[in-house]
């Protein structure tokens, strides 16, 4: 492969995926850079991977390869799954891409099934663009046909930009990944949940005919026509119901519903008063009642900001971490409130704490000043905790019991109201 070489580059190529050796994955690293070919992360010899670490990046290329002499197209998509499972690692920015050979543009069972294997290991799909063009003489004359079937994937989106241009050496277009070195990373976790808004049992049974009619009886095997049918009803299902990646915020994001219903409400009752203005019809009255609900809005937006941050110091106040501890405390203390270091530290006595067993008294003594001069700061903010037992008999707990609207959805525990 010396013809290959470029100075200063190194030339690694996938391992070979067949009995002639062959590979059609290759990378040019340049040598003034720390790499390290992982090719003991790949446990299947028929697939085409490279894996390459650079610093804190994992690079996998990807060529998908159609049916073959010893596999199904299926079963070489299952072992491909298999490998990016494997070869996954949080601790890493992972940047994922190459030919899948699944277009992105039309809706099918393999396309739904690496959604969700994406979705479950937090990754995103960058490539907006058709990265494959040809054109194609049929009956009716020349025409112009494209597809997504290159894929570009990352579990931080925010550091990852790509682009897509065209080339003359192949009917793929070029796809440039560039990678930002300096970046903040926000961890969100993500919750995939099936959006039922707009199914019914009319538009199911329309769907699910329309798919049915399509299966080609004649000549198919029982496995072929269950598949078939399968695949018909998957894609009733995903048609109807699709699958939304919602977002879920950390408890210490200042986010809250309430916050956003007022928001909304104050939007709209703006635009109606800017509406009004321009056509003239913004009387006195009118004013005067639309500026006093959006002045109402705003003390309830304020109100509830004020709720939220105290729930977000609660929690970090309560958090195991030392660090987010530490600094609510620096947060809330300010530069009024100074206390005198555990090291420094006397007994009434006036003699340094130095026996083992009074320093847990010395620690307690220490974070209970910290506690009473933070209460006693009105800038700061107060809580207390009630150490009060309350008593209550069996009766008092099944009266609450009944009490409860059967109606609700499950909690933390998944136990529904009316199993209670």
């Amino acid at each position: 492969m010396s013809w290959f070489g470029i100075n200063g580059y190194e030339f690694v190529i996938s391992k070979p995926y067949d009995k002639y050796g062959k590979g059609r994955l290759v990378a040019y690293l340049n040598q003034d850079f720390s790499f390290n070919i992982r090719n003991d992360l790949i446990k299947d010899e028929c697939l085409e991977i490279l894996i390459i670490d650079i610093a804190k990046v994992r690079y996998t290329a990807i060529y998908r390869p159609f049916a073959t002499y010893e596999r199904t197209r299926q079963e070489a998509l299952n072992k491909l799954f298999e490998e990016l499972k494997n070869t996954d690692d949080q601790d890493l920015l992972m940047v994922v891409g190459g030919d899948f050979n699944i277009n992105l543009n039309v809706r099918t069972p393999e396309h739904h099934q690496l959604n969700r294997l994406m979705d479950e290991l937090s990754y995103s799909q960058l490539v907006e663009e058709n990265t494959w063009q040809r054109i194609i003489t049929t009956e009716s004359g020349k025409e112009l046909r494209t597809s997504r079937l290159d894929h570009v994937y990352t579990n931080d989106e925010a550091r990852i930009k790509v682009s897509v241009e065209d080339q003359w050496t192949s009917d793929h277009r070029l796809i440039k990944v560039n990678v930002q070195e300096h970046f903040t990373k926000v961890v969100r976790k993500k919750l995939i949940t099936s959006d039922w808004r707009n199914y019914n049992s009319a538009a199911a049974s329309f769907v699910a005919n329309k798919k049915l009619q399509r299966i080609y009886v004649p000549n198919s095997t029982a496995d072929d026509l269950n598949n078939q049918i399968w695949n018909a009803l998957t894609l009733t299902q995903e048609e109807l119901c699709p699958e939304r990646v919602v977002r879920v915020a950390r408890q210490c994001d200042l986010v809250s519903n309430e916050i956003v219903r007022h928001k909304k409400k104050r939007k709209r009752t703006l635009h109606k008063y800017n509406k009004l203005e321009r056509e003239g019809k913004l009387t006195e009255d009118i004013r005067d009642h639309l500026l006093g609900i959006i002045d109402g809005l705003n003390r309830k937006i304020r109100h509830q900001i004020k709720l939220e941050r105290k729930r977000i110091v609660k929690i970090k106040l309560a958090s195991p971490n030392p660090k987010i501890f530490w600094n609510q405390i620096k947060q809330l203390e300010g530069s009024s409130i100074r206390t005198k270091p555990l090291e420094a530290y006397i007994d009434p006595a006036g003699a340094q704490i130095t026996g083992r067993e009074k320093i847990p008294d010395a620690f307690l003594d220490f974070f209970l000043g910290k506690v009473k001069l933070l209460s006693n700061n009105e800038s700061s903010y107060k809580w207390a905790r009630s150490h009060e037992t309350i008593e209550f008999t069996l009766e008092d707990l099944e009266t609450v019991i009944k009490s409860f609207k059967s109606k609700f959805s499950t909690g933390s525990d998944k136990i529904m109201m009316k199993v209670i």
